[in-house]
């Protein structure tokens, strides 16, 4: 998995490594590059040079947002972060935002997913609270809704109106990913 992450912008919404480089290689704004290259990464192929570009020569700016996040980003990296992601030394060709990766099994809330069945709202004596996530296994559309509720070996009992919300009957196979 990858998630990229933002870096520090500055206050017209710009990127300093962008306006430093891709600006000068493609003579586009950041979002209308970015536009595009969600749609055909070719122009970064034949626009961008092949060799190295030494981020020495960078303006400060530029060189001091690479692998760094804004203050309105930190909350998501450290989310991430602490279930498993790690950052590798690699960024953004764009922006020089970081991107931080994991194996799928290694998330932890993937990790700690279980299968349980839905058995209503009443939950038996010794049945322990639960909090976190839960979808059916068998639908399309995805639905998932969160909850509190109370787990017993394959069962977990929560609000018979959550379980309608997202189209869930007594008895239904569902995935329950506990919050961390």
């Amino acid at each position: 998995m990858l998630a990229e992450l933002l870096p520090p912008l500055t206050k017209k919404g710009k990127s300093p490594l962008w306006e430093a480089v891709g600006r000068r290689f493609t003579n586009m704004d950041y979002t209308e590059a970015d536009i595009l290259s969600s749609k055909n990464k070719e122009f970064i192929f034949s626009l961008f040079p092949t060799g190295k570009i030494y981020v020495t020569f960078l303006p400060a700016d530029a060189r001091n947002a690479i692998g760094k996040v804004s203050k309105d980003t930190e909350p998501v990296m450290h989310m991430l972060k602490k279930i498993g992601f790690q950052y590798r030394n690699q960024v953004d060709p764009f922006d020089g935002g970081p991107h931080l990766t994991a194996n799928v099994d290694e998330i932890q809330p993937i990790k700690h997913l279980k299968s349980l069945t839905y058995c209503g709202e009443q939950a038996p004596a010794g049945a322990v609270p639960a909090n976190g996530l839960v979808t059916p296994r068998q639908q399309s559309p995805f639905r998932a809704a969160a909850l509190s509720g109370m787990v017993l070996d394959h069962a977990l009992y929560f609000s018979a109106a959550r379980a309608d919300a997202i189209g869930l009957k007594t008895g239904d196979p569902i995935y329950f990913m506990p919050y961390y």
